[in-house]
């Protein structure tokens, strides 16, 4: 910890990658910070939402600070009764972990459970919405790819998320409660197709233009010219 404060303290810039990480350096009285987020390589690919089969997907690891009770008492409701939604996240080797055991047990019938996999691309082309209630949001690589797909988030209001998503512009920023992430999910199943498409054009702008590889190398190049 020492070492770690003392090159906080003596370096002349220090790059940090989470909103909430200004907070702590600056109270070691460090002034020379340069924010530089994570990003994902951008390809070209089609975006066909007319075969979009998915309602909503979710693609991350089960872990307390995730909300995934929420997202299973929310589908077990009889409005979404008909609903087609995945859940890609499951660790079989899991020891001890009540939320993953809470989903499998409570799973309702209009859920698919997947295993934990690193290519979830496939899913990506299928999905409507991509759901992350979530202690902390920003930059999570899942939700940069799948919003790259045209894929329209749900996420937590914390920690720099609107920073990506942008209420009524490309997605659905809820304050961070269950009341909060019911509301969203209840206006994403109602929402029209146009406004629809245009969440979904607009969360793939955002990365393109905010969140990808060459945008990063550009303000990184910046950072080394300081």
């Amino acid at each position: 910890r020492f070492s770690m404060y003392c090159c906080y303290k003596f370096s002349n810039i220090v790059w940090y990658r989470e909103p909430y990480m200004k907070e702590k350096l600056e109270k070691l009285r460090k002034k020379n910070l340069y924010f530089l987020h994570n990003a994902i390589p951008v390809e070209s690919h089609p975006i066909q939402n007319e075969e979009r089969d998915i309602d909503f997907l979710w693609v991350n690891r089960i872990i307390p600070q995730r909300k995934a009770k929420w997202f299973i008492q929310k589908l077990s409701t009889p409005e979404f009764k008909n609903t087609k939604n995945i859940l890609v996240g499951i660790l079989q080797n899991t020891i001890l972990n009540p939320d993953v055991e809470y989903v499998i047990k409570n799973s309702p019938e209009n859920l698919t459970l997947v295993d934990y996999t690193s290519t979830p691309e496939s899913y990506f082309k299928r999905a409507k919405y991509f759901v992350l209630p979530s202690d902390i949001v920003f930059a999570n690589h899942a939700l940069l790819e799948a919003m790259s797909w045209g894929v329209v988030p749900l996420v937590s209001d914390i920690g720099g998320a609107n920073l990506i998503v942008e209420k009524n512009k490309n997605g659905f920023i809820f304050e961070h409660t269950q009341s909060g992430f019911n509301q969203a999910m209840d206006d994403a199943l109602h929402l029209d197709t146009e406004t629809y498409l245009a969440y979904s054009k607009g969360s793939e702008k955002k990365i393109r233009e905010v969140f990808s590889t060459e945008k990063y190398a550009e303000k990184l190049k910046l950072l080394y010219d300081l």
